[in-house]
């Protein structure tokens, strides 16, 4: 019996093995993604589907026209390599990280390039998965408020907290409409709530950051076969962190991941 996972098969369209982990973290993730490829040995991808903290492009200059990879809640990240940033050496002088990245499936990557381009003709066909779903079940509501807060301390210990302002981006086109982005997506067995360590990880390239895609990157290595990842952005991995966005990314990353999956066949 495996007590980490739940297991569907179904045939539509397509044939897909639905795999649900149940505990968080890298570990977790690896084991789930092994046994799902034990027992289903013609898997030639596995498509990893969730939330992420968003790394947004902090500090910005605002008299620039537009920046297109600030990440906003709402928005999908998907996972051109993933990054295990907790994977280190520790010195006394300091921690050298050893990870080695490992990029996504070709299959993935093209789905992305001919997804980008429907996006830029206007015809994203997640959006009206998203819409749909938002219109019949309302639970899964885009939310209102997507504040950044940046946090600044004091030489006397004071934290002030700082609400600024997004900063002004070409692609997006309504304040209701997610953006898809393609970046490294950074993976620990860490619940980051840190904005300094946020803003380290963006000067590393990462996007996103999240739990469980460096355990099925290992995994799918392991056994030969393709792996893309897909998040909603939820939070912005800082003090505030909350559960409000939840909701609405897991939406959007299913939403963008059927697409993936309808382009992929």
């Amino acid at each position: 019996m495996l007590r980490s996972i739940v297991l569907t098969h179904g045939k539509s369209r397509y044939e897909i093995v639905h795999c649900e982990c149940l505990q968080m973290g890298n570990n977790s993730a690896s084991i789930a993604t092994t046994a799902l490829l034990m027992l289903y040995p013609t898997i030639t991808d596995v498509l990893m589907v969730g939330i992420a903290g968003g790394v947004p492009h902090h500090p910005f200059d605002l008299k620039h026209a537009d920046a297109p990879d600030h990440v906003r809640l709402g928005d999908i990240v998907f996972a051109d390599e993933v990054y295990q940033y907790d994977m280190i050496k520790r010195e006394r002088a300091a921690d050298t990280n050893r990870a080695k990245p490992r990029p996504a499936s070709a299959l993935f990557q093209k789905a992305y390039t001919r997804l980008s381009q429907k996006e830029f003709d206007k015809k994203a066909p997640w959006t009206k998965h998203v819409a749909r779903v938002s219109r019949t079940h309302s639970e899964f509501k885009r939310p209102v408020s997507d504040e950044l807060h940046v946090f600044s301390i004091s030489d006397l210990g004071v934290i002030t907290d700082t609400i600024v302002t997004h900063p002004p981006q070409i692609r997006r086109k309504a304040n209701t409409a997610p953006l898809v982005h393609k970046g490294r997506v950074g993976s620990a067995n860490i619940l980051l709530k840190d904005d300094v360590t946020r803003n380290a990880l963006r000067s590393l390239g990462i996007r996103a950051v999240e739990m469980e895609g460096s355990g099925v990157a290992d995994a799918t290595w392991n056994f030969d076969v393709g792996y893309g990842i897909v998040r909603g952005i939820c939070d912005y991995c800082d003090p505030i962190k909350n559960e409000t966005w939840q909701l609405y990314a897991a939406l959007a990353a299913a939403a963008f991941s059927r697409a993936v999956i309808e382009v992929s066949v």
